[in-house]
């Protein structure tokens, strides 16, 4: 068989595929083996290690010799969509804060993140339990043909005193809190449109709810995503407009040694066929 070789070592402008020159990129050895011809299996030889992917592996053609991908030892190869953020800074009430880097791959929003290899928690209130809704009703703009309404807007009915960490944000702020709905076996998560903090009045739009599943009395929530719910150890927000992250850190954590990561490429692999040229090999 023929093998391509790729290691974290791997140098892609100056490699051959071969085991002196390796290549970093997966990318680039699927490129080359599916060029390849003949009968014998093609092998991506792939040393153990974690190796940074900046956007999808893509692949669009099949081989045109059976290719097998492989790690080449009992240690594992790991490719992660992540991004690293360090130069930590501490800052006031507990909080540090670091810059996230600026490229051309990556944005500056982000939904998850890891430090040590652990889940944060994305900022939320309350920290513990939840919220409950009063009622609701909804507005369907757009039938469509599905099951549930295509385009409707919700007015979910709350406690006043619920809107009180988030009736001072801006309102451009107040579109990125998110909140969290858990209604029966359902998990709703949606960004707030609209608040009116005296009436306590939610406003969402998007699909409309599922009629055997509303969102109704007695329904759970918690709002997250907001530096003010910042007020517990674990727990992240990140400003988007300026691209800083803000972090309480763990029991134990040391900010300036710590490994953060956040999710950056959304789909790390993407093999495409179509119906006159079906995935093969």
């Amino acid at each position: 068989g023929h093998t391509i070789y790729v290691s974290t070592t791997g140098k892609d402008a100056v490699a051959d595929g071969s085991a002196a020159k390796p290549y970093y990129s997966l990318q680039q050895a699927i490129n080359k083996a599916v060029a390849v011809s003949g009968t014998d299996t093609v092998t991506v030889d792939v040393q153990p290690g974690i190796y940074t992917v900046q956007q999808t592996i893509s692949v669009t053609q099949s081989p045109k010799t059976p290719l097998l991908v492989r790690c080449s030892d009992n240690e594992p190869a790991v490719m992660s969509g992540a991004i690293a953020i360090g130069n930590w800074q501490r800052g006031n009430h507990g909080l540090w804060t670091a810059k996230v880097p600026a490229t051309k791959q990556y944005g500056f929003t982000f939904e998850q993140l890891y430090v040590n290899g652990e889940r944060a928690i994305r900022a939320r209130t309350p920290d513990k339990e939840w919220y409950m809704v009063k009622g609701s009703k909804e507005t369907v703009h757009y039938n469509g043909n599905g099951r549930a309404p295509q385009y409707a807007t919700q007015q979910i009915n709350v406690d006043k005193e619920t809107l009180a960490t988030i009736a001072s944000l801006p309102f451009e702020q107040r579109q990125n809190v998110m909140a969290m709905f858990y209604h029966k076996w359902d998990n709703t998560r949606r960004y707030l449109n609209e608040i009116v903090p005296d009436s306590g009045f939610i406003f969402l739009n998007g699909p409309g709810m599922k009629p055997w599943n509303q969102i109704t009395q007695g329904s759970r929530f918690v709002l997250e995503n907001y530096k003010e719910a910042i007020t517990m150890p674990g727990e992240w927000w990140l400003d988007a407009a300026n691209a800083v992250l803000y972090y309480m850190p763990r029991h134990g954590e040391d900010m300036t040694h710590a490994q953060v990561l956040a999710p950056a490429v959304g789909t790390l692999l993407s093999i495409e066929g179509s119906q006159g040229a079906k995935v093969k090999n």
